[in-house]
């Protein structure tokens, strides 16, 4: 008598709202880090307009700060025997 039934699967859970629809494709060309070219309002983008200012945040005298300490990082890590930058 089971061998009568059809077998069903488990049925297709409902996309949540917050996942990526049909075309997800499109939407991702709204995220900075998968764009491949720049949308004709990105000074209307805030996300856009963040990532330009952080290109140019700070005086030459921090960025220079900056690197010093980089350096000094790097200096001590690699006294210690630790390379892990090619």
């Amino acid at each position: 008598m089971a061998e009568d039934l059809p077998l069903q699967g488990p049925k297709k859970p409902e996309r949540p709202n917050y996942a990526f629809t049909d075309n997800y494709l499109e939407e991702m060309q709204s995220i900075p880090l998968f764009m491949t070219s720049l949308p004709d309002d990105a000074d209307e983008n805030p996300m856009l307009q963040a990532l330009q200012s952080l290109a140019y945040d700070g005086t030459p005298e921090g960025k220079q700060e900056l690197r010093r300490l980089d350096k000094e990082f790097l200096f001590f890590f690699a006294m210690k025997g630790v390379h892990w930058i090619n």
